[in-house]
């Protein structure tokens, strides 16, 4: 059984380095989101349990390196990097395409990962690798097992718990509560920077450039701006001035009688 972990893995173009951040769940380039571990440590759950290699693919720079690092220390076996410039400008369908090639390339048993991060598109980016693939979905495992061929999770919806099964090979996103990530030891980590990860690019993955570059990109993110101010407080200074202060509120916004 091979197990394909999704890690570090944008869900679209950002317009500039802090949306960058905000959709990497807060972290730099070379540090595993705490997300991201959760998913690798479900991984490696199930391939302790029942055999099998987790592969930790990564689709965006090898400036993610240290990230993947990070995931083979926790239990990864080695990991893949799709790096290209012609990500730079992906929107989420293009980099959906990348991550359904990068996971057709290496034909895993199960595909996982904790897209959560901040970003709204996150659960989006699954769906849309998972239809690219002709495989099945299930969306916030905050259970995960896998029996005689099936990938079992238990959801929560609004009137309980729900037991969703799906034949393999199929797609699982990740609650990020599903699990608590193990603690990575010195000896794990020595081990880690001795596992191979490779640095492929588009074309080694059998998809052209002209599917995910911002050429293709049906939707450009134009501008980032702070949300306006919804509130404009008034302080009043001084004890004596209050009593007037809120009359003279309560007047202005027609609330006395």
């Amino acid at each position: 059984m091979k197990i394909a972990v999704c890690v570090c893995t944008p869900t679209g173009g950002a317009v500039n380095d802090r949306d960058a951040f905000e959709r990497r769940g807060r972290v730099g380039r070379a540090v595993l989101s705490p997300f991201d571990s959760r998913a690798v440590e479900m991984a490696t759950r199930i391939a302790e349990a029942h055999g099998g290699e987790v592969v930790v693919l990564s689709v965006g720079s090898a400036a993610d390196l240290g990230a993947v690092r990070e995931a083979l220390a926790l239990g990864g076996e080695r990991g893949v990097i799709l790096d290209d410039p012609m990500l730079d400008g992906a929107d989420l369908i293009g980099i959906a395409r990348a991550l359904a090639a990068l996971f057709r390339s290496e034909a895993p048993t199960m595909m996982l990962g904790c897209f959560w991060n901040g970003d709204i598109d996150g659960s989006l980016l699954w769906a849309a690798t998972a239809e690219l693939l002709g495989v099945p979905m299930i969306a916030q495992a905050q259970a995960l097992e896998f029996a005689d061929g099936e990938v079992i999770a238990r959801r929560q919806i609004e009137t309980g718990d729900l037991t969703v099964a799906a034949a393999t090979p199929c797609l699982v996103d990740l609650a990020e509560t599903i699990v608590k990530p193990r603690y990575p030891t010195i000896k794990t980590k020595m081990a880690a920077k001795r596992k191979p990860v490779g640095i492929v690019s588009l074309a080694e993955i059998g998809l052209s450039a002209d599917a995910v570059g911002s050429g293709a990109a049906a939707a450009v993110l134009g501008a980032l701006r702070e949300p306006p101010a919804s509130r404009q407080p008034r302080v009043v200074e001084g004890a004596a001035a209050t009593p007037e202060a809120v009359h003279g509120f309560l007047a202005e916004k027609g609330l006395l009688p």
